[in-house]
């Protein structure tokens, strides 16, 4: 069995490293989740319910270790300004169409 759990703590490490990576770099919350899928599978992690283990992962280490997993993208906005793009009302159409 410890072959298994060191796997997954390789998986863990390998989710946590690249979600981290891609906050640093600015990427929104779903290319930081792609990304980290994408670390997982290369760690060994099953193609099946891959989505769903990174997303608990990340969950894991947000609660354990919050400051270290959104640190490097904290400091991507305070850099850069805010990270959220900025729309117009639900309603309102596109300056190109309109």
């Amino acid at each position: 069995m410890t072959g298994a759990a060191d796997s997954r703590v390789e998986q863990l490490r390998a989710v946590g490293r690249a979600y981290r990576a891609a906050g640093g770099r600015g990427l929104d919350r779903l290319r930081c989740i792609e990304e980290a899928e994408a670390a997982f599978l290369a760690a060994g992690g099953p193609p099946a319910g891959a989505r769903e283990a990174v997303l608990g992962m990340v969950a894991q280490l947000a609660r354990e270790h919050g400051d270290w997993l959104f640190g490097p993208a904290q400091e991507w906005v305070d850099r850069h300004g805010s990270q959220e793009p900025v729309h117009g009302a639900l309603f309102e159409p596109p300056e190109s169409v309109a």
